[in-house]
């Protein structure tokens, strides 16, 4: 049985039949495409445990899984200890979907954790963003896909977000928690019988890209555009620029800083490269794709390297070197 029937579910639908499985494929939606290539289609709210288990004890399931989605990761562990199946167990699924439980257990486990607080009301949020020196992160305890999370820096801002935060969590509880500054790493792995297995370690930006470029629209195709895209950007800054004038072309988007290039023709015919930051902007307010807007004044720049002169048309022709594939 797998649970969710979206895009991102296909790969293990067809896996699943390669492997010579009988697919029991359940979402609450029935136009979403992985009922169509399923064995055995039903219709349900993946969050619906009981029914879920009648379902699968109707169809006799060796196995019930889901991928890609933390909504159904509490259900594949009710049905798979309810019948027996390998799993994760019903208890560690809850710790792990409700970010409340989850930092409890952290802390009983002498884990180290940031100030946080469940509230049940907009009273209790309040009084302990205020203990939180009037800036905290506002979010549902059991909801995905950072839906209902807002950054929280006055009252006035908590009162309007505390109401959305609330429709966004089944248990009508939020959490909120201190401010946390730095780099942000993912590390993704299996753990069997007791042992973790590394599969990756990621490097996390955020940055603000007003592009289409969903989990349920991500191809090579659509990311290679809005890489060629930059590039574009890029060149279309320099080949603008005027003696006398300057620009920044952002690339390294941190939570912290912003890595900028800072083009200055001094000349009629050459540029002055100089690599430097900025700390008075962060990656995910900044959308790489509009490089003609200004991000910052000319004294919050800081530079790293001594500034190289270079010929402001052979610059451009190695920028359009840079397009991916055939451009």
């Amino acid at each position: 049985m797998i649970l969710g029937a979206n895009t991102l579910q296909i790969p293990l639908i067809e896996t699943a039949k390669k492997l010579g499985f009988i697919t029991v494929v359940v979402s609450p939606v029935k136009s979403e495409v992985g009922h169509s290539i399923a064995d055995i289609s039903e219709i349900c709210d993946i969050k619906d445990e009981d029914t879920l288990l009648a379902y699968a004890q109707r169809h006799q399931i060796s196995g019930i899984i889901t991928d890609q989605t933390d909504i159904a990761v509490r259900s594949v562990a009710y049905v798979a200890e309810k019948m027996g199946l390998p799993g994760i167990g019903y208890e560690t699924a809850c710790l792990f979907t409700d970010k409340f439980r989850m930092r409890e257990k952290c802390k009983e486990l002498g884990i180290p954790t940031l100030r946080y607080k469940m509230a049940r009301s907009l009273n209790e949020a309040l009084v302990f963003f205020e203990e939180l020196g009037s800036r905290a992160i506002l979010k549902p305890v059991d909801n995905q896909g950072s839906k209902g999370v807002s950054f929280i820096d006055t009252k006035e801002k908590m009162i309007e977000c505390f109401t959305e935060a609330m429709t966004y969590s089944k248990q009508k509880e939020v959490l909120v928690e201190q401010v946390a500054h730095g780099r942000e790493f993912v590390v993704e792995g299996l753990a069997i019988d007791g042992r973790f297995i590394n599969l990756n370690v990621g490097d996390t930006y955020y940055f603000n890209i007003n592009v289409p470029y969903t989990q349920n629209t991500r191809s090579l195709e659509k990311l290679i555009t809005y890489l060629n895209q930059f590039i574009e950007n890029w060149i279309s800054c320099v080949e603008d620029l005027k003696k006398g004038k300057c620009t920044y072309l952002p690339f390294d988007l941190s939570d912290e800083y912003v890595g900028f290039l800072k083009i200055d023709q001094n000349s009629e015919f050459d540029v002055l490269i100089t690599y430097g930051y900025s700390t008075s902007c962060a990656g995910y307010n900044i959308n790489p794709l509009e490089c003609k807007n200004k991000f910052i004044n000319d004294n919050e720049f800081e530079n790293i390297t001594e500034s190289f002169r270079k010929n402001k048309e052979l610059f451009i022709k190695e920028l359009k070197t840079s397009f991916i594939i055939n451009k």
